[in-house]
Parts: C-alpha cells; sequence; structure tokens
C-alpha cells in the first residue's frame, strides 16, 4: 500500500498555519481601526499568533516534511520555545486587557 505523503498531522498543521495567517489580519485590520489603547492591547495578540505559526512552520518543514535533511540539528528542537513564546504573548495581551478594565 502506497503511503501519502500528507498526513492527517500534516493537514492539522497547515490548516493551523492557514488560520494563523487569516486571524493576524483581522486583528491587524482591528488594530488600525480601533487604535488607541485596545489596538495597543492587540499588538501582542497578533506577535503570540505569528510564533505559533512558526512554530508549526517549523515543524512542517523540518520534521513532517524534512525539506532541509541537511540542515544542522540544534540542541533544542525550536518548536516548543517558539510556542512558549507564543503564550508569553498572549498573556501580555491579557494583561493588557485587564488593564484596561481597571487602570491603575
Amino acid at each position: 500500500m502506497e503511503q501519502s505523503i500528507i498526513s492527517p498531522e500534516l493537514l492539522v498543521e497547515i490548516t493551523g498555519i492557514l488560520v494563523a495567517v487569516i486571524a493576524a489580519m483581522i486583528f491587524f485590520d482591528l488594530k488600525n481601526s480601533i487604535g488607541g489603547r485596545v489596538g495597543a492591547a492587540l499588538k501582542p495578540v497578533i506577535w503570540g499568533v505569528f510564533f505559533n505559526a512558526a512554530a508549526l512552520g517549523w515543524v512542517i518543514f523540518f520534521t513532517r516534511l524534512n525539506l532541509f535533511p541537511n540542515a544542522p540539528k540544534l540542541w533544542l528542537d525550536p518548536h516548543s520555545p517558539l510556542m512558549a513564546i507564543g503564550m508569553i504573548f498572549f498573556l501580555l495581551a491579557a494583561r493588557k486587557f485587564i488593564l484596561l478594565k481597571n487602570p491603575s
């Protein structure tokens, strides 16, 4: 039986990147149209989406498809740190939104 290059995991990761691109465009447009403190609070959300999409891209290019087989192996797989950085940006955004509700 012939195995397909497009596995269910790959489809989920590609879908995740497409969703991230659409979400980033929506948030960027929203940030520009609203502006002010709310727009500033959306900046970390956009960065969080970017880092999470970068983590998915890393997995696709270097793990699933192995497009760069001669690339040097790193001592740490960048997928997890990229995801963690994205989550930190989401926390920063949440903090900014909380401060909008209760300025002190």
